[in-house]
């Protein structure tokens, strides 16, 4: 019996961020999915971190911003409903200005860009298909293993939407902000002179004491709230 209300309740949490329709409310509502904290839920060890970046040069958006969700469901809904789908529409459309989150699933969305715009490339809806399919699959695992999953899923998306110049969309997850601090000193996923010349200029910060701030994030509320707003208001796209 103990056993099967700690699943129901699994469940139960599982369930709600895996239903479109709550994503669906909160993109009604304007919630803050992108940037700080899910629901204003408290930053915790248990939290894992979402870097985001999407770029139209044509429609002059580049949006590069940094959130954090309290488990992996609720990091995983986020991304098959609103990171994905958001992504694709910002890939494949050239005519709509500025930038817009769909309200629709990633697969309704694939289906009517077809039916509207008749010279999609086939193979970039195809594989786009699949990186959905892929990521419902998800919902079947345990955290630890969808957490993995997903960091797999991070780098084979990344890699398979470089192709164009003048658009971008990436994310990258992290579970630590040490794993940050490091990841934003070595100006990103090229590693390079990154922090130390360029960011100590755009944060007013020295490379001391942006290590000071990322290896207290949990012992000092402070630091807590700091940490983030650096990573949101103060540090440029690291791409």
């Amino acid at each position: 019996m103990m056993i099967g209300k700690g699943n129901s309740l699994k469940e139960k949490s599982v369930s709600k961020y895996e239903s479109f329709y709550f994503w669906e409310n909160l993109i009604h509502k304007e919630e803050p999915l992108w940037e700080n904290g899910f629901q204003n839920k408290p930053l915790t060890e248990s939290s894992i971190y979402i870097y985001t970046v999407l770029m139209d040069h044509n429609k002059d958006f580049l949006k590069s911003k940094w959130a954090y969700y309290p488990d992996v469901y609720a990091l995983l809904g986020f991304l098959q409903y609103v990171f994905l789908p958001t992504s694709f529409f910002t890939w494949l459309d050239n005519d709509v200005d500025g930038f817009n989150i769909p309200l629709t699933t990633g697969e309704e969305l694939l289906q009517i860009m077809l039916e509207v715009e008749k010279t999609l490339d086939p193979w970039e809806i195809g594989l786009m298909k699949t990186q959905l399919e892929e990521v419902k699959a998800f919902w079947q695992l345990s955290e630890e293993a969808c957490l993995e999953k997903i960091h797999q899923f991070s780098v084979a998306f990344n890699q398979s939407w470089i192709g164009k110049s003048d658009k971008l969309v990436y994310f990258k997850i992290f579970q630590t902000p040490v794993d940050i601090g490091k990841y934003v000193l070595q100006g990103g996923e090229i590693a390079g002179e990154g922090f130390t010349e360029v960011m100590e200029e755009e944060i007013e910060m020295t490379k001391a004491q942006w290590e000071d701030v990322y290896q207290k994030v949990y012992q000092d509320p402070f630091m807590r709230k700091k940490f983030i707003d650096i990573l949101n208001y103060k540090i440029g796209c690291l791409v």
